[in-house]
């Protein structure tokens, strides 16, 4: 049986699994902005990493991904 891969778009909720993928995110969003300098980065995503899954975990937070594939 020959299984296809859907190439669509779809939205799907964030879980705990993309939590470090937000944190990426927000700091490219924050570099973006100019709030934060690229030198910080590093130091950054650790610590955001921890409270996206924390506040995922304990449902505090929502957000949806535009996924392709």
């Amino acid at each position: 049986m020959e299984i296809a891969e859907s190439t669509g778009v779809y939205i799907a909720r964030a879980s705990i699994v993309d939590a470090y993928d937000l944190a990426c995110l927000r700091a490219a969003s924050l570099l973006e902005m100019g709030i934060m300098v690229p030198a910080e980065r590093d130091a950054f995503l650790p610590r955001a990493h921890r409270e996206f899954v924390q506040l995922l975990r304990e449902e505090h937070f929502a957000a949806w991904l535009l996924v392709s594939g």
